[in-house]
């Protein structure tokens, strides 16, 4: 993100930030003490943010990134939950005005003082807000490894296949050099055939040091089948960077191309983001022309047109892109997808979405999870 996408966030968490101060109770809001607290806790969460989406790869060390991200995510968070909570009371206190009206049962002194009583609401909200902020930021730290167990029923060379998946890495802001670590040791205890990354591995906050990270995470591992990569809707594509990062690395890219994985007859399509490419799916599946009768896996960052595929004779489609349903960056328009997270059969075809391995620019996560992938296939005519 640039510095003009900061000046438009800036401003959206101001606007809020001051609804919110509206909602404090009265003799709050005349402390001096409170307003000293609250004025320094929005100027330090507003230098994080911007340190965070205009100049994160610049920050030398890796305690100073963890120090902005966890003031930045904190405030983000806490200010989005707040919000939230207030309208949620204004919501709840207008049904409740209205259903006792409609009934017509008086007001008590316990009614008004629940109705009205914003200290408490304050003080619970508050409290509510920071500890969701702290516990996001833990829980997007820890990685999970997520099994899924499926047969395609076609033939090819070989019995079964283990496929690790990842997606949306976004080294920098979104993964430290410990996850990098946590996630090489995961992809080995997997012990796959082939290790398949989704896209978004890079983004606007990566670094020199980040990509180092992400190349050591790529020297542990050695699936048998290689890796293969696809690009994002966040990794550079200015001058073929994010290829040439990768290929540098020794991963295979995959740009609305087709190959076969090692000797088994397993063919795997990887599409372009539909910002680095608009070919329509028809048209990719005519150019490429795979084998109907063997399997046909998709790597898609984005989860859609996944019925259209299973037309096409797609067996397997993997997509990321949408984090999985986390709050409060939970975007309307991911449900315009075919999927949020997860697995779901279209008409014999399997589709999984991941939540990722990471975030953008906010280190915080929940109530998803961060994960890999680990998808076991078995392959063959069920009645042979």
């Amino acid at each position: 993100m640039n510095t003009v996408g900061f000046i438009f966030a800036a401003i959206g968490l101001l606007i809020l930030a001051g609804y919110i101060y509206l909602n404090y109770p009265k003799d709050w809001r005349n402390n001096p003490v409170f307003n000293i607290i609250s004025i320094a806790f929005h100027i330090v969460g507003t230098v994080a943010l911007f340190l965070i989406l205009v100049c994160y790869k610049n920050i030398p060390f890796e305690w100073m990134k963890i120090a902005v991200s966890r003031a930045g995510a904190i405030y983000y968070v806490v200010v989005l939950y707040m919000a939230i909570f207030c309208t949620l009371r204004h919501l709840v206190r207008f049904i409740f005005i209205v259903t006792k009206k409609i009934f017509r049962r008086p007001f008590s002194r316990r009614d008004m003082k629940m109705i009205y009583d914003h200290r408490v609401h304050s003080v619970v909200f508050l409290v509510l807000s920071f500890l969701v902020a702290i516990y996001g930021f833990v829980n997007v730290g820890i990685l999970h490894i997520t099994d899924y167990n499926m047969h395609i029923d076609k033939a090819c060379d070989m019995d079964e296949l283990n496929i690790v998946f990842i997606a949306d890495t976004h080294c920098g802001a979104g993964t430290w050099k410990r996850t990098y670590d946590k996630l090489a040791d995961d992809i080995n205890f997997c012990n796959p055939d082939v290790v398949l990354i989704g896209g978004d591995v890079f983004d606007e906050t990566t670094s020199d040091k980040d990509v180092e990270y992400m190349r050591n995470v790529i020297d542990k591992i050695h699936p048998e089948m290689g890796v293969y990569f696809i690009y994002g809707n966040h990794d550079d594509s200015t001058d073929d960077w994010a290829e040439k990062t990768m290929e540098s690395m020794g991963v295979t890219v995959l740009k609305d191309e087709m190959v076969v994985l090692g000797d088994s007859g397993v063919q795997l399509v990887g599409r372009l983001d539909p910002m680095e490419n608009p070919m329509g799916l028809k048209d990719l599946m005519n150019k490429l022309q795979p084998d109907q009768s063997k399997p046909i896996i998709m790597l898609n960052h984005r989860p859609e047109q996944f019925q259209e595929m299973s037309g096409l004779g797609v067996d397997l489609a993997l997509s990321g892109h949408t984090h999985g349903f986390n709050i409060p960056q939970f975007a309307g328009r991911n449900l315009a997808y075919d999927m949020y997270y997860g697995f779901r059969d279209y008409d014999g075809m399997k589709a999984i979405t991941t939540s990722g391995v990471s975030v953008w620019g906010f280190h915080y996560r929940f109530p998803s999870k961060s994960e890999i992938v680990n998808v076991h296939v078995t392959f063959g005519d069920k009645n042979d």
